[in-house]
C-alpha cells in the first residue's frame, strides 16, 4: 500500500481533464431553464407518496437515511451571502474574496453524503484547498475560458503575475465548470449553489469516455481534504452572467482505502432516479491490485433485474456506449446502455466477468427511488378470525387489536397461521401485545404453542377466556419469563394438559384465582418449567380432575408446594407427578384422598433434596403400580406408611431404589414390600438389620424384610447401627455431614512401611466416596513405630483435633506424615520425638499450614531431615531454634519452597555431622533473615543451591564455615539480587568441582571478602558497567584490582586475598 500513496503524489501531477468545453446550461437558455435545471429546490413532499411496495424495509431505511441528509444539505444552499468578502472579477483588479465558512461546510458535506454513500471516508475543506480552487475559478472567469490550460491565453488586463501564475497553476489542477445565463435584467439571475459544480460531475451524461473521470474526484477513496472555488462574471453589454467553479482535491499521504475497494456509480444500495438520464454513463472504478484488466477477455453484463432485459458490453460487440480505460492510473470500466427507459424501483444488476487479478468476476445491485417523494414501510398486517393483527419487524412484535379469535377445532396455534406466514419473511415473534379485548374460541389448545423466541405476551387481561372448554398446550415450549393471568376465567375448562410444558424460561406466574372446578385433565400443566421459582395454587378446585400425571415433573427449581386442601377424590393417577423435581424440599399433600388411584408410578422419584414427606393418610387399596415411586430420594430418611394397604399392588420395583439415607419405616398391618430394591447397609455404622420398635422383632437385612414382613409385626422399624470399624485396635466413626472421622482409644497397626488412613478409613466403602475433613482423637492413640504416611494424601484434611492423645514414644519413623493435606494449624508441642529417625517430608506440601507448634521436640535420634518443611507456602513463623540436630546428615531441602517465612534462627544447631544442604533454603523468597554462622559445615559435601531466590536476603554470616569437603557449590547463592556483600575469608575452595552459576543474579553483590584458598570456578559474578560502576572490583588496600567481574573470576589466585569492592564512578 505504500506504492499505492507514492502513486498518488505523482497523480496529482497530472491535470484533471476539462468538464466540458459547452457550459452544462448554455448560454442562450432562458430563464425557465435556469429555474428548472439550476435554481428549481424540490422538497421532500410527505404528499408525494412513493411506492413503498417496491422497496424492502431495509431499502427504505437506507434510501431515507440519504434523503435525510440531501435535504438537509440542499435546504442549506447559500445562494446569497456566498462570501463575507466577494472576489473582484476585472476589469482593473482581481482578488480571491473570502468564503463564508458556512457555504463551504455545506459544500463539503454534500461530498461527503455521496462518498458515504459509496462507502468513502469523508473529507474536508482546507483554507488552502479552497485557495487554490478559487484562483481557478477566478482564472476561469477572468478569460472567459472553460480550460486546463489557461496559459496558452493571454493574461487578463489588470491581473498580477502572480495572481496569473497560481491561477494557471490551480486551473491545471483543479476539475473545473462553468454556467453562463442570458437575461435582459443581468442583476435577477440568482447566485448558484456551490454545490452546482458537484452535482455536474455526478449527473455528467456528455458523450466521451473522459467525463467519469469527474467522478473519481469525489469517490477517489484517497482524498482526504477538498477546495471549492467560485467566481460571478456579469457582462451588461452581452446581457449575460458567467459563472466559474472549481474543485480541488488532494490525499494526505495516508491511506484510508480498504483492500477491495471499488468506486461504483450508481452505488451498490439505493439509489436517486434524480441523477439518471437515458444517456447516463455507469461506470465502476477499481483501486485494487486484485482486480486486473485484460480488455480483450473483460465482460459487462447490465440485468434489469423487474424485466429480465440484459445489455452485454465486450471488445467485440456492446449493447451501447463501452469503454475500458485507467483513469489515473486504476483501471475503470464505463458504459451507457442503449434503448433504455429508468424508472422508480428499477432494480440493476452488474456484473463483471473476465478479471484477471486475485478475483475473476464481481457483481453489484443497485435500486432506484424518487429523492423528492416520501417512502414509509408498509405494514404488515392480517386478521385472525376476526381480530386484526400488525407486526413490527424491528422488534418483532405482534399485536391485536379487538375481535375473536377462529373456531378451527385443534388447528388453533398462531405459529402454524401467523409466525410461518410469508409476510413475516421468517422472521420469529418475541412479543405479543393485545391492545384491546380479544375473545378466545373454545377449543384454544395450542394458542400459543412453539412460538420458540416469543419473550413476552402484553395485555393478557385483555384476553377473554370465558368460554373456552380447552387449554391443552397452550404456552407449551415458548420463552416466556413471566405471565399474569389472574384475571382471566377458567370456570369452563375441562383440560389443561401441558398448559405451560417446557416453558423453559417462566420464572413467575400468577394463577390464584383461577377457579378450576370443571377441569378433569391436569396433566403436564407445569411439565418441565425449570426456572420456576414459586407457584400459589394452594386453592385450587381439583375435585373433578381425573389425571394429575407428570404434572410438575422435571420443574426442578421449585423447591416447596403447598397442596394439602387440593381435593382429589377422583384422581386415578398421579403417575410421576412430582418427578425429577430435584430442588423440592417440602411438598404439603398430607390431607389427599387417593382411595380413586391406581398409578403412582416414580411418583417422587428423584427429589433429591425431599427429606420428609407426609403421606402416612394415603388410601392406596386400588393402587397397582408403585414401581420407582420413592427411587433415588437420597436425603429421605423416614416413611410413614402405616396406613398403606399393598396387597392388590401388582408393582412395586425399585420403589426405593436409591434412598440411602432412608433409616427408618413405619409400617402397617396391610402393608406389603415386594423386590422394593430397598437399600442394604452393612457397613459401619450399621449391622443391616430392621430392628423394631419394641426391640423385640428385627429383620436380618433389607431383603429379609421385603421377603417375609407379612404384617403381623406392624410398628417402626429403624436400621440398628452395627459394629464400629477398626484401625488397628482403634475403632472409628464417620459423621457424614461433616465428613470427620472420629477415633477412640487403642493402637494404631505395626507396618515395615507405615499404615496409610487415605487408604484404610477414607477409601472405605463406608464412606460412600466422601472425603475426610476432619479428624478426632477422643481418647488415647498408640503411634506405630512406622508413621510414615499416616495423614498423607487426605487431600481435603483441615482439621485434627486432639492431637495431645496420639502417644508417639515408639515412634521412628514420620516420614511424609502429614504430607499432602489442608491442614492450616497442629499443635504437636506434646509429642515426644526422642526416638525418631526419620522425618523426611514430615510436613511436605501441606501448602496451606500456617501455624505448627514443635519447640520442645528432642531430635536428637533424628539423622534424616530432608524436606521436613519443604512446600509449607503459607507457614509464617517457626520456633525449632533448640532442636537437637547432632546426628542429623541430611538437611536436603529442608526449608524448600517455604516462601511465607521471613527469618530462622538456627545459630545453636550442631550441623558437625551433616554431609548434605542441597536447597537447604531454596526459593524462600520472603526469608529476610537466616541465621547459620556457628555452624560445623566441616564434612558437607553438597552446597547446590543452598540460599538459590532468596530474593529478601540482604545479609548472611558464613564467614566461619569450614568449605574444604564442598565438592558442589553450583548456584549456590543464584538469584539472590538483594545480597550486598559476603564474607568467605575462611572459605576453602580449592577441592570444589561444581561453583557454576554461583552468583549468577546476585545483582547487589558490591563485597566480597576472600582468603588464600578460595578460587573462583565459573560462578557467573555479575558484571555491573554502567553510569555508577566502572565495572573494577578495587582491594581495600587500593593496590590490587580487576578490570572487570570476568578478569576477578579469571585471575584471582589466593595471593592478593581480603576485601574486594565494586568501584563507584566519581
Amino acid at each position: 500500500m505504500k506504492k499505492r500513496g507514492w502513486l498518488l503524489g505523482l497523480v496529482l501531477l497530472f491535470p484533471l481533464t476539462s468538464y466540458a468545453e459547452e457550459p452544462q446550461i448554455p448560454i442562450e437558455g432562458t430563464v425557465d431553464t435556469l429555474k428548472q435545471e439550476v435554481l428549481a429546490k424540490p422538497q421532500l413532499r410527505t404528499d408525494n407518496v412513493g411506492k413503498s411496495s417496491l422497496f424492502t424495509k431495509e431499502e427504505i431505511q437506507k434510501l431515507q437515511a440519504f434523503q435525510d441528509e440531501y435535504w438537509a444539505i440542499r435546504n442549506n444552499d447559500v445562494t446569497a451571502g456566498k462570501f463575507k468578502v466577494a472576489p473582484i472579477i476585472g476589469p482593473d483588479q482581481y482578488t480571491l474574496g473570502e468564503f463564508n465558512p458556512n457555504t463551504l461546510d455545506n459544500a463539503t458535506a454534500y461530498v461527503n453524503l455521496l462518498r458515504k454513500s459509496a462507502g468513502m471516508v469523508p473529507v474536508k475543506w482546507t483554507k488552502e484547498r479552497v485557495e487554490i480552487a478559487q484562483y481557478g475559478a477566478v482564472g476561469v472567469a477572468g478569460t472567459r475560458q472553460l480550460t486546463h490550460n489557461l496559459d496558452q491565453f493571454e493574461k487578463p488586463k489588470g491581473m498580477t503575475d502572480d495572481f496569473w501564475q497560481n491561477a494557471v497553476s490551480a486551473a491545471r489542477y483543479s476539475n473545473l465548470g462553468k454556467y453562463g445565463f442570458r437575461r435582459d435584467d443581468i442583476d435577477s439571475v440568482p447566485s448558484l449553489p456551490l454545490n452546482t459544480v458537484t452535482d455536474a460531475y455526478m449527473y455528467e451524461p456528455g458523450a466521451g469516455n473522459f467525463q467519469v473521470g469527474h467522478r473519481t474526484v469525489i469517490l477517489n477513496p484517497y482524498y482526504q481534504t477538498v477546495g471549492f472555488g467560485f467566481a460571478e462574471l456579469k457582462i451588461p453589454q452581452e446581457k449575460t452572467v458567467e459563472f466559474s467553479e472549481a474543485l480541488y482535491a488532494q490525499g494526505d499521504g495516508s491511506n484510508t482505502v480498504t483492500k477491495d475497494h471499488i468506486a461504483t456509480w450508481p452505488t451498490n444500495q439505493t439509489f436517486p432516479l434524480q441523477y439518471v438520464g437515458n444517456d447516463f454513463r455507469w461506470s465502476l472504478h477499481f483501486y485494487n491490485e486484485g482486480y486486473g484488466f485484460n480488455r480483450e477477455q473483460l465482460k459487462v453484463t447490465l440485468t434489469q433485474d423487474n424485466s429480465g432485459k440484459t445489455w452485454t458490453f465486450t471488445d467485440q460487440q456492446s449493447d451501447g456506449e463501452y469503454t475500458v480505460t485507467s483513469i489515473w492510473g486504476y483501471n475503470s470500466v464505463i458504459f451507457a446502455p442503449k434503448d433504455i427507459n429508468y424508472q422508480e424501483g428499477d432494480s440493476f444488476t452488474v456484473k463483471v466477468d473476465g478479471l484477471t487479478g486475485t478475483k475473476s468476476s464481481y457483481q453489484y445491485q443497485t435500486k432506484l427511488y424518487d429523492l423528492t417523494k416520501k417512502y414509509e414501510v408498509e405494514q404488515v398486517k392480517g386478521t385472525y378470525g376476526t381480530a386484526p393483527w400488525t407486526w413490527d419487524e424491528d422488534t418483532q412484535t405482534l399485536t391485536f387489536s379487538a375481535g375473536e379469535f377462529p373456531e378451527t377445532g385443534w388447528n388453533n396455534n398462531i405459529q402454524r397461521h401467523i409466525e410461518n406466514h410469508s409476510l413475516l419473511k421468517g422472521k420469529k415473534i418475541k412479543k405479543i401485545n393485545f391492545s384491546q379485548d380479544v375473545t378466545l374460541s373454545s377449543v384454544s389448545a395450542f394458542l400459543f404453542e412453539s412460538l420458540s423466541e416469543l419473550e413476552e405476551i402484553e395485555g393478557t387481561q385483555h384476553l377473554k377466556t370465558d368460554k373456552v372448554t380447552n387449554m391443552s398446550r397452550m404456552f407449551s415450549r415458548t420463552k416466556l419469563k413471566s405471565l399474569d393471568l389472574s384475571s382471566w376465567n377458567v370456570e369452563n375448562v375441562g383440560d389443561m394438559n401441558g398448559l405451560f410444558r417446557s416453558t423453559d424460561s417462566l420464572k413467575q406466574v400468577k394463577l390464584a384465582n383461577w377457579n378450576t372446578k370443571n377441569v378433569k385433565n391436569m396433566d403436564q400443566v407445569f411439565y418441565s418449567m425449570q426456572v420456576l421459582e414459586s407457584l400459589d395454587i394452594a386453592n385450587w378446585n381439583t375435585e373433578n380432575v381425573t389425571s394429575m400425571n407428570e404434572m410438575f415433573a422435571y420443574s426442578n427449581s421449585l423447591t416447596s408446594l403447598e397442596l394439602s386442601n387440593w381435593n382429589t377424590k377422583n384422581v386415578t393417577t398421579m403417575r410421576g407427578m412430582f418427578a425429577r423435581m430435584s430442588a423440592l424440599k417440602s411438598v404439603g399433600v398430607a390431607n389427599w384422598d387417593t382411595s380413586k388411584v391406581n398409578d403412582m408410578a416414580v411418583m417422587f422419584n428423584e427429589n433429591y433434596a425431599l427429606e420428609q414427606i407426609d403421606v402416612s393418610k394415603w388410601d392406596t387399596k386400588n393402587v397397582e403400580n408403585t414401581g420407582s415411586m420413592f427411587s433415588d430420594n437420597r436425603s429421605l430418611k423416614s416413611l410413614d406408611l402405616s396406613n398403606w394397604d399393598t396387597r392388590n399392588n401388582r408393582i412395586m420395583g425399585y420403589m426405593f431404589k436409591g434412598t440411602k439415607n432412608l433409616d427408618t419405616l413405619t409400617l402397617g398391618q396391610s402393608t406389603r414390600l415386594h423386590k422394593t430394591g430397598l437399600l442394604e447397609k452393612k457397613d459401619a455404622p450399621h449391622s443391616g438389620k430392621w430392628v423394631h420398635e419394641n426391640g423385640q422383632k428385627y429383620y436380618l437385612s433389607s431383603k429379609d424384610l421385603e421377603t417375609t414382613y407379612d404384617g403381623s409385626h406392624a410398628g417402626t422399624y429403624t436400621r440398628e447401627k452395627g459394629e464400629l470399624k477398626r484401625f488397628g485396635t482403634v475403632s472409628w466413626t464417620w459423621d457424614e455431614p461433616t465428613q470427620t472421622v472420629t477415633f477412640k482409644s487403642g493402637e494404631f497397626p505395626e507396618s515395615s512401611w507405615g499404615y496409610n488412613i487415605q487408604r484404610q478409613v477414607e477409601w472405605n466403602a463406608a464412606l460412600n466416596g466422601k472425603k475426610i475433613k476432619k479428624i478426632n482423637f477422643k481418647q488415647d492413640v498408640t503411634l506405630a513405630k512406622v508413621s510414615a504416611f499416616l495423614f498423607e494424601g487426605l487431600s481435603e484434611l483441615e482439621e485434627i483435633e486432639g492431637t495431645q492423645h496420639l502417644k508417639t514414644d515408639k515412634v521412628t519413623n514420620m516420614s511424609r506424615m502429614f504430607s499432602l493435606t489442608k491442614l492450616k494449624s497442629l499443635d504437636l508441642s506434646s509429642w515426644n520425638v526422642e526416638n525418631v529417625v526419620d522425618m523426611n517430608g514430615l510436613f511436605l506440601s501441606s501448602t496451606l499450614l500456617q501455624q505448627v507448634k514443635l519447640a520442645n521436640w528432642n531430635t536428637k535420634s533424628v539423622t534424616n531431615m530432608a524436606q521436613v518443611f519443604s512446600g509449607l507456602q503459607a507457614l509464617e513463623s517457626l520456633d525449632i531454634a533448640n532442636w537437637n540436630t547432632e546426628n542429623v546428615t541430611s538437611m536436603h531441602e529442608m526449608f524448600l519452597g517455604s516462601n511465607s517465612l521471613t527469618s530462622l534462627e538456627l545459630s545453636n544447631w550442631n550441623t558437625k555431622n551433616v554431609t548434605t544442604m542441597r536447597n537447604m533454603f531454596s526459593r524462600m523468597s520472603a526469608l529476610k533473615s537466616v541465621g547459620v554462622t556457628n555452624w560445623d559445615t566441616s564434612k558437607v559435601n553438597d552446597m547446590a543451591q543452598m540460599f538459590h531466590e532468596n530474593y529478601a536476603l540482604e545479609q548472611i554470616d558464613v564467614a566461619n564455615w569450614n568449605t574444604s569437603n564442598v565438592k558442589n557449590m553450583g548456584g549456590m547463592f543464584r538469584d539472590n539480587r538483594s545480597l550486598k556483600s559476603l564474607d568467605l575469608s575462611n572459605w576453602d575452595t580449592r577441592n570444589n568441582n561444581i561453583m557454576n552459576a554461583m552468583f549468577y543474579g546476585t545483582d547487589s553483590l558490591d563485597t566480597l571478602t576472600l582468603n588464600e584458598a578460595f578460587r573462583f570456578k565459573d560462578t557467573r559474578l555479575p558484571e555491573k558497567q554502567n553510569r555508577q560502576y566502572t565495572g573494577r572490583w578495587i582491594h581495600e588496600n587500593g593496590q590490587h584490582s580487576y578490570l572487570n567481574s570476568k578478569e576477578f573470576q579469571t585471575n584471582y589466585d589466593g595471593s592478593t586475598y581480603g576485601t574486594y569492592t565494586r568501584e563507584i564512578v566519581k
